[in-house]
């Protein structure tokens, strides 16, 4: 299975892409961290392991990726709401298309924010919800992070960057550009395992088909929309409520300190779920997904096929 291309989703053109190597297979739909990132580009390298046990779709959102450089409606103000209803627009379309009864939900960083609130309204859709970058409260993470990222690089002895960092101040910040400095010293102080993320990306970028030199550097400098992005800075998963009615599962970085798992910890054991068990994974934070997806795909095997393979069983003796 190898197909892209635009779909009419919420009244918007926005890319799709699915690829398996067998039909049969489990449909897992991919949400892309952000708002305002791809994982597509990366997805030629990283997936071909994943496609040999599922059909793989990932989707660019609104303001990102593909969708993003093909030019959407600026009056139309992106929420949670929206995106998530597009979600579900996505997920029915994958469906029709592949004749799949339910979708697996595997969502990262901004993702997962939007896979618990697809999960959520629909859960009749989906098999369970994999969550990796775990977003619990904005501000507690920010707050949180700010503080762990101050003692990282206190501990590595960088004084420039502690003192960008102190001169900062701690969260929260008037704008996206004082938030971008933080993040950019972040980014110069990943755990171990995530030392060679960046070039990685790129390399996977430039190799990527059909991006040219334009659109990466267009998708590599884009910043997320501030108006979502205020929306994105209120969100706090435990209020809009910890009762779930499909399988939950979150695969944590240990060294996550952007979505702090010292925070995901206590949400996960107040939640309320059929099935779920979280799992942390050391030396990797944030990015555990682009830097360790073996280890991703591994957990989502071993969770997430009991289940499927159980509902389909239900399915068989009840038809």
């Amino acid at each position: 299975i190898a197909w892209a291309g635009y779909v009419r989703i919420g009244g918007v053109d926005q890319w799709i892409q699915i690829r398996g190597e067998d039909r049969r297979n489990p449909v897992i739909l991919v949400l892309h961290g952000g708002p305002g990132g791809t994982m597509i580009p990366r997805s030629y390298e990283d997936d071909r392991n994943w496609e040999r046990d599922f059909t793989v779709v990932h989707w660019d959102q609104r303001g990102g990726g593909r969708t993003w450089l093909r030019g959407e409606d600026p009056a139309i103000t992106p929420t949670i709401d929206l995106i998530t209803t597009d979600g579900i627009e996505v997920t029915e379309f994958v469906r029709r298309r592949l004749g799949a009864p339910k979708v697996v939900l595997v969502g990262h960083s901004w993702g997962t924010i939007l896979g618990l609130e697809m999960a959520r309204r629909r859960p009749d859709l989906f098999y369970a919800y994999v969550g990796t970058g775990q977003v619990v409260n904005m501000r507690a993470n920010e707050t949180v992070g700010y503080a762990r990222l101050v003692e990282r690089v206190r501990a590595e002895g960088a004084t420039a960057d502690l003192a960008r960092l102190e001169a900062l101040g701690p969260p929260p910040y008037a704008d996206l550009n004082t938030l971008g400095v933080e993040r950019g010293i972040l980014m110069r102080h990943p755990p171990r395992g995530e030392r060679d993320l960046q070039v990685r990306t790129l390399r996977a970028m430039f190799r990527a088909p059909g991006y040219g030199l334009s659109d990466i550097w267009r998708l590599s400098t884009k910043q997320p929309d501030p108006r979502l992005w205020r929306e994105v800075m209120a969100y706090d998963a435990a209020e809009r409520g910890l009762t779930f009615r499909i399988p939950v599962f979150i695969v944590q970085g240990a060294e996550d300190i952007q979505t702090p798992t010292e925070l995901v910890h206590p949400f996960f054991e107040a939640l309320v779920a059929p099935t779920k068990e979280m799992v942390t994974v050391p030396d990797v934070g944030h990015m555990l997904a682009l830097v360790r997806g073996d280890v991703l795909l591994g957990e989502i095997k071993r969770l997430v096929l009991p289940v499927v393979r159980r509902e389909i069983r239900v399915g068989v003796v009840s038809g």
